[in-house]
């Protein structure tokens, strides 16, 4: 990050770069042309848990790559056959339509940290094999890290 910050302050190909991935995890499979009726296995993440960690991951990022990455998102709204993830893709669908980018007062770093964060949790439940996460626990882990990067960005001014 600290090379990419140099060249562009907002980091906003790095950023770009990121939702494109976390967007290709939520579309179908090739060769899937359905219309209505998808199923888990449709998508290139079959995992319901992980397509829900991608979304709230884009909607840290605060980026819509090519103006395009929220019509991804209308779909999953739409179609997607797990609730939680048709629930999340819904405000990220606003959010990435209406795209604002990242606020003035805010660090990049924290919106790839955020980012960051959403994949990591969903990893770390996913091979513990965890049915209930420590949700206080993990938000102070989180706003913890958070304030690593605020401190440091501090230094370098």
């Amino acid at each position: 990050m600290k090379q990419e910050k140099g060249k562009d302050k907002k980091l906003t190909s790095l950023r770009a770069e990121f939702a494109k991935f976390c967007l290709f995890r939520l579309k179908t499979s090739d060769g899937v042309e359905k219309t209505e009726g998808f199923v888990d296995t449709d998508f290139y993440e079959t995992d319901p848990d992980w397509r829900y960690a991608y979304i709230r991951a884009l909607r840290n990022l605060r980026i819509n790559p090519e103006g395009k990455g929220h019509l991804i998102l209308e779909f999953c709204r739409k179609n997607d056959p797990s609730e939680k993830v048709r629930d999340a893709a819904n405000p990220a669908y606003k959010e990435l339509r209406h795209n604002d980018g990242i606020p003035e007062d805010m660090s990049p770093q924290i919106a790839l940290l955020g980012a960051f964060w959403w994949l990591k949790r969903q990893s770390f439940v996913s091979n513990r094999g965890i049915a209930v996460l420590d949700e206080k626990g993990a938000q102070k882990m989180y706003r913890k890290e958070v304030g690593y990067v605020k401190e440091h960005e501090l230094k370098l001014i």
